[in-house]
């Protein structure tokens, strides 16, 4: 009886098989749309650097502040458990959709993600140390707009301790909780520290790093807020940064004028007149911020026209020795020349020995 059953069975899945055929093939899986992290994650940071933009012109519009939110929680969907993306990253996108939440006057959303935000960055500041002193500074302007002044004093000297712990590479971070601090002790009844005090340690910070460029508006805002401050007294503070500003103006300016005239072209024209050495071309063009010293004082001196270095060089890679001829150059430029070659490391010629001949430009302005 059973082996009959059995046969039976048997028999029924033959026929099954042989009527079935290709037909009772499993039908085509849909296609899985792909998960493209990497696009994610820089398409919203991308949109924040120009999020941001608008922000400090002060015309971020509703249609910016929605994208940034949209761009944001795509890239969030990277996050692990599901993405790899790092915790730096994650940390970076919280506080980017914060940002925009609080300029739609959605502050709650805003908070609730800088929150998360904070315990993304405790993870990623190896990777990123400036998100966390970032994180409690972007809190503090929450707290201020929500006229929470307490708890905007709090992130903003977490911002600042934070920031002062990490040294020169977050002064600016540190100069702006300072500001804010300046400004919510106006506001603040159990005032314990002068305004004045908070917007001139904004100076200390400052002076403490030599001036960094992400000080220098910190600086000039902190000026302007010690109303009691004469107009001599507030050159004598900003004129450390005037004197850096004007010698980037001037640093830009010279550049323009090496693109534009080509008065650095020739530094391409590098030959060798006898030995070999890799990448000596490469070597001569690092030389150019130590040429444009000699540049400015041609510049000041009045002086342009043409110089030719010759740069022997020693089996170590090392300048033994620099040749400077020039028609119409002073012999104070010619060593200025001599001296910059000289501090040059070339890779170590290939036949022991190697000259050089590097012609140098200058345009008379």
């Amino acid at each position: 009886m059973l082996s009959s059953l059995a046969f039976r069975l048997k028999w029924s899945m033959s026929l099954l098989l042989l009527t079935c055929g290709a037909g009772c093939k499993s039908p085509p899986k849909e296609p899985q749309p792909t998960f493209d992290c990497p696009t994610k994650i820089s398409s919203a940071l991308a949109f924040s650097h120009l999020k941001e933009a608008y922000v400090r012109m002060e015309v971020l519009t509703v249609e910016a502040a929605e994208n940034s939110i949209s761009l944001s929680t795509d890239g969030l969907s990277c996050a692990p458990p599901r993405g790899k993306a790092s915790a730096a990253t994650v940390a970076r996108l919280l506080m980017e959709r914060a940002r925009a939440y609080s300029s739609l006057d959605e502050n709650e959303a805003a908070l609730a993600d800088l929150k998360a935000s904070l315990m993304w960055a405790e993870q990623g500041k190896k990777e990123d140390p400036l998100l966390v002193p970032e994180i409690h500074l972007a809190s503090a302007q929450i707290f201020l707009r929500l006229q929470s002044h307490d708890e905007a004093a709090l992130s903003a000297s977490r911002a600042r301790d934070t920031a002062d712990r990490l040294g020169e590479v977050a002064a600016g971070l540190q100069c702006e909780a300072l500001l804010l601090e300046g400004d919510l002790a106006n506001r603040r009844t159990n005032n314990a520290y002068p305004p004045a005090g908070y917007f001139r340690r904004v100076f200390e910070v400052a002076r403490r790093y030599q001036y960094p460029e992400s000080v220098w508006d910190p600086m000039e805002r902190a000026a302007f807020r010690l109303n009691d401050m004469d107009e001599t007294s507030r050159d004598e503070l900003l004129g450390p940064v005037r004197a850096l500003q004007d010698r980037k103006l001037k640093d830009e300016e010279e550049k323009r004028l090496l693109a534009t005239r080509g008065a650095n072209k020739s530094l391409d024209l590098v030959t060798l007149s006898s030995g070999s050495i890799a990448g000596a071309e490469q070597t001569v063009l690092a030389m150019r911020a130590g040429f444009r010293d000699c540049f400015r004082r041609a510049i000041e001196s009045s002086e342009g026209g043409q110089a030719e270095l010759t740069i022997s060089v020693g089996a170590s890679g090392a300048v033994e020795h620099v040749d400077a001829k020039s028609e119409k150059m002073s012999p104070g430029i010619l060593d200025c020349l001599v001296e910059q070659a000289k501090r040059a490391q070339f890779n170590p010629p290939a036949t022991g020995h190697a000259v050089l001949n590097v012609p140098v430009t200058f345009i008379q302005q």
